[in-house]
């Protein structure tokens, strides 16, 4: 899905090498997130992707914040506060 992101935006895919070079780790609780902020065009004009997955066992949540850069550069920490609210129920 990273690759997917960065390929909306315009930019070139990613070896999984090269992964943690362009990710951070979020930590919240027992829950740690993989956090991308990416930067690249649409349609000409800056845009902004935050992203955020989630492994969980056998299941991957995603998170995603995209549109213009300034916008979207303005919501990060609001996108960073709510990646830390995620709490899984237990089934």
């Amino acid at each position: 899905n990273l690759n997917r992101w960065r390929g909306q935006i315009g930019l070139a895919p990613l070896t999984e090498a090269q992964l943690p070079a362009e990710s951070a780790t979020l930590e919240s609780g027992e829950l740690k997130f993989t956090v991308v902020d990416l930067l690249g065009q649409q349609q000409g004009a800056p845009t902004r992707v935050l992203g955020a997955i989630l492994y969980r066992g056998d299941e991957a949540w995603f998170f995603k914040l995209s549109g213009p850069d300034a916008v979207v550069a303005a919501e990060k920490t609001a996108f960073l506060d709510f990646l830390r609210t995620v709490r899984p129920v237990a089934p």
